[in-house]
């Protein structure tokens, strides 16, 4: 079996990460009005919020068991189960929530 070898220099990356990456190195230089992506793109909220963060339209697909609520409106009290964000004062402060 032959070996593989990768330099040194090559980083991992999600595929996220790859995805912002190349927004950055060619967004500007390669016309686009949305960026879309499938449910395994879009059920990351780290994602989402990156693109929302560049500035970018994005349609993602989410799983079919995504909570959404509205981002214009107040984040609901913390109810006691599920994640908290502390950045917002114990909200749940995302676009999605995945029970």
């Amino acid at each position: 079996m032959a070996s593989l070898h990768v330099p040194p220099e090559v980083q991992y990356q999600t595929r996220h990460e790859q995805c912002l990456e190349m927004l950055d190195m060619w967004g500007d230089q390669v016309p686009h009005g949305w960026v879309t992506g499938d449910d395994e793109l879009g059920h990351h909220t780290r994602f989402r919020h990156d693109l929302r963060e560049r500035g970018e339209r994005y349609v993602l697909g989410v799983p079919c068991n995504t909570t959404i609520r509205d981002l214009e409106a107040p984040s609901p009290e913390y109810q006691g189960c599920g994640r908290v964000c502390l950045s917002k004062g114990g909200g749940l402060g995302d676009d999605i929530t995945t029970r």
